[in-house]
């Protein structure tokens, strides 16, 4: 494949992720055959999904690394285009996170960078790396407005969505709720998280999640208590899950 039509490629999905007109990036098994200059022929867009052909893929990645090992030549937004596929095939490359943090600080590209993160999460829901380069964007603002958190927190929702007992997901919840500490803003998300979970009783995390947001209620003996009756009501209706009982028994009898 020419490197002129693989730029091509690489320069298009790039516009379309900080355009955000696409939230996913697929692989798709089926491989490309026909090259042409108009990456819109072998690439598929559906509902905001954006499916890209293996071998595309994997000659884009070989291009991107190229540019990025000879960044004299790349320039900030090819070094950006580079690293980001780099990071879409593999996300745990920490040099090519801390690239993109310089260029980052460098550009003042917060923005940019919060919907290329936000695109890559949502590829690979249970990447660590990624959880902490977002928590690094924030750090980076200084606060933690409720607009803000709210993005955030459905961030966690869809990765605990689409990896069981997600920790990585979890755990960005908590720190970001941290951030703001706010009684109000835990009673929120108190409760969204049982809604979320009377649809995953077996996810234990959920649960954990809840005990972390009752601690923090210095007032919270209505919650409390009003905890502890909808466990039981759960347990009525999944008599068979573990995860309640022993939450029942050794967690909710603790707080």
């Amino acid at each position: 494949m020419e490197r002129g039509v693989l730029q091509g490629f690489v320069d298009y999905v790039y516009g379309l992720v900080t355009a955000q007109r696409v939230s996913e990036v697929h692989v798709v098994a089926a491989c490309s055959e026909a090259w042409t200059a108009n990456p819109k022929e072998y690439i598929c867009i559906q509902e905001n999904h954006l499916g890209v052909p293996v071998n595309v893929l994997k000659s884009a990645y070989q291009l991107a690394y190229d540019k990025a090992k000879a960044k004299s030549s790349a320039g900030f937004q090819g070094l950006a285009q580079c690293t980001f596929i780099l990071l879409l095939v593999n996300p745990h490359l920490t040099v090519f996170w801390n690239k993109r943090k310089q260029m980052c600080v460098h550009n003042q590209g917060h923005a940019e960078e919060n919907i290329v993160s936000a695109v890559l999460l949502l590829t690979h829901p249970k990447c660590l790396a990624i959880f902490e380069h977002r928590r690094w964007l924030l750090q980076q603002t200084g606060f933690m407005s409720e607009e803000k958190l709210v993005e955030e927190l459905d961030l966690c929702t869809i990765t605990a969505d689409r990896y069981s007992n997600n920790y990585y997901s979890w755990s960005h919840r908590q720190w970001c709720l941290l951030l703001i500490s706010q009684p109000k803003v835990y009673r929120k998300d108190l409760v969204r998280v049982r809604n979320w979970r009377e649809r995953n009783v077996s996810q234990y995390s959920a649960f954990n999640h809840c005990q972390f947001l009752l601690s923090e209620l210095s007032d919270g003996s209505r919650e409390l208590m009003y905890e502890y009756q909808d466990i039981v009501s759960l347990i009525n209706h999944y008599p068979g899950h573990e995860s309640l009982w022993y939450y029942r028994s050794h967690r909710v009898g603790s707080l």
